[in-house]
């Protein structure tokens, strides 16, 4: 079971739970399903919504459809997250 996964059955809001999994995240590409995904742009902009879109695919069971699409179709995170908390969780590096 993946770490996202069992925080989200154990009730962590689903933002910070995508975010801290974003945070632990280390490879700047991978395939998954046999598509080529790049995290890393150019070693400098890392691109989170397709990271987001990577590793909610596991769990979208877990994660309100709605608003799941609302952040990957429009950077949108629920109104009750308090985006502050999105460069603190995801960390200065890759919020950079």
């Amino acid at each position: 079971m993946s770490l996202l996964r069992e925080k989200l059955e154990q009730g962590e809001s689903w933002p910070k739970a995508l975010l801290e999994a974003m945070a632990l995240w280390t490879a700047p590409e991978e395939t998954f399903l046999d598509t080529k995904l790049v995290y890393l742009i150019g070693s400098e902009a890392f691109d989170w919504l397709a990271l987001a879109n990577r590793l909610s695919f596991e769990v979208r069971d877990l994660i309100p459809e709605e608003e799941l699409e609302s952040l990957l179709f429009a950077g949108r995170f629920p109104s009750d997250f308090d985006e502050a908390e999105f460069k603190s969780i995801l960390g200065s590096d890759k919020y950079s």
